[in-house]
């Protein structure tokens, strides 16, 4: 019996961490410009449990002809990349007030870590070494500073996963501006979101810059 409690235990923490870490993304995703269609926990039969977010991003950078767009969404995909694991830190952090993290939280971030190097590396926004070190060190204070900043949304969303297991878009826009503080700026931002994607809008680069950079 004492092991079966201590299991639920395990698994209930287990779920509010991927409730929390799936919101770190989703509130950074929107925070830079990108449509998050849904996110998601889930519970698999073996015992496992993770998570996954489903969002759009405004432009293919690829193809984008102007470097400062070019640089933003990249930086926001990597922010968005760390901010999983930036979100779980911040929870321990409010639960224990200790900011050392546990080697489970960089096991269960693997893959987010290894996006983040991959775009790091591949589009050379810092050499390797300390420069590369430092770099990834100011994006990933950058993103905390960001959900610490909005760390009532981070909550909303979280609650939201943990109990319903999934969360689209239209849930999002009802959760965030209604039940969070900043309710006008969250209007707002999906007012801009809703712009970039809509199909009708035609929106050329000057558009873009003139909604996503500060």
């Amino acid at each position: 019996q004492s092991s079966y409690y201590k299991k639920q235990f395990y698994t209930n923490y287990n779920i509010i961490s991927a409730a929390y870490h799936e919101s770190g993304h989703t509130i950074c995703g929107l925070l830079n410009f990108m449509k998050i269609n849904s996110a998601e926990v889930n519970l698999y039969k073996d015992g496992r449990i993770g998570g996954a977010v489903y969002y759009e991003s405004y432009l293919d950078y690829e193809d984008s002809i102007d470097l400062t767009i070019k640089k933003h969404i990249i930086v926001g995909d990597i922010k968005l990349s760390y901010a999983g694991i930036a979100a779980e830190k911040i929870l321990l952090k409010n639960i224990s007030g200790s900011n050392k993290s546990p080697i489970f939280l960089k096991w269960g971030a693997k893959d987010d870590t290894s996006t983040a190097a991959f775009l790091i590396e591949k589009y050379q926004l810092a050499p390797r070494g300390r420069k590369r070190f430092n770099f990834k060190q100011k994006i990933i204070k950058d993103i905390s500073q960001e959900l610490n900043q909005h760390w009532d949304a981070v909550v909303a969303v979280s609650q939201f996963l943990y109990n319903k297991k999934e969360i689209n878009y239209v849930d999002l826009k009802k959760v965030l501006c209604t039940k969070t503080q900043n309710k006008k700026f969250w209007k707002n931002q999906f007012k801009k979101i809703d712009r970039i994607y809509d199909n009708d809008s035609k929106l050329d680069e000057n558009d873009i810059k003139s909604i996503i950079l500060p």
